[in-house]
């Protein structure tokens, strides 16, 4: 990230410009990407607000707030995405073919990939931006000291996004940071027990 050579306000414009890419995408990685700049005190405040900010927008209007650059809104873009990626209607979901009326899987044979409710339930998680802002909140107050405010944060996550399996890995290594080693133990142990681990295990 690039923003570590910016202060004040143009930081605040290009840390927003890499921190909403990541909660639309639904990359569970913002803070560890983030990390470096922790040492500035000034840019530790400035990401606060930000993601206060992000955690405000979606409670009130289901969306993240205006970009700070005053780009195009981009705040549709993840629901977008995954449509085009789950079919994008019905041509993509009959391998290309439209209309292709019933029965038969179409005119190509093919029949549309159909998910099980557990991997529909877990992608619907994955695109719950908020969950993702309280994730990257959770990691931020846990590295500011503050645990009771980050298992708020992580609790939270956990309650809209029980099947993501990254979001039980940060609350145990957030137990784990606030001397709890049992809670810890309990939290990473539900890493491997939502609709993703057990379609891998499915698989495998």
């Amino acid at each position: 990230m690039h923003a570590h050579t910016h202060e004040g306000e143009d930081f605040s414009v290009a840390a927003d410009a890499f921190c909403r890419r990541y909660i639309l995408r639904g990359i569970p990685s913002l803070f560890s990407a983030l990390r470096p700049l922790y040492s500035d005190p000034a840019k530790v405040e400035l990401l606060t607000q930000l993601l206060a900010s992000y955690e405000s927008s979606l409670r009130e209007t289901g969306a993240l707030p205006p970009r700070l650059d005053g780009g195009p809104d981009d705040r549709g873009a993840a629901p977008q995405q995954q449509q085009q990626q789950n079919g994008g209607g019905d041509a993509a979901a009959n391998g290309g073919v439209k209309g292709s009326g019933g029965g038969g899987g179409g005119a190509s044979g093919l029949r549309p990939i159909e998910l099980s409710e557990a991997q529909r339930r877990a992608d619907e998680q994955e695109r719950d931006q908020l969950a993702w802002v309280l994730h990257a909140l959770s990691q931020h107050r846990s590295w500011l000291g503050d645990a009771e405010g980050a298992l708020a944060a992580s609790g939270e996550a956990l309650e809209r996004a029980p099947d993501v399996v990254e979001l039980h890995s940060a609350r145990g290594a957030i137990l784990a940071a606030a001397g709890d080693v049992e809670g810890a133990r309990r939290g990473r142990g539900g890493a491997g027990v939502g609709a993703r681990g057990l379609f891998r295990a499915a698989c495998c």
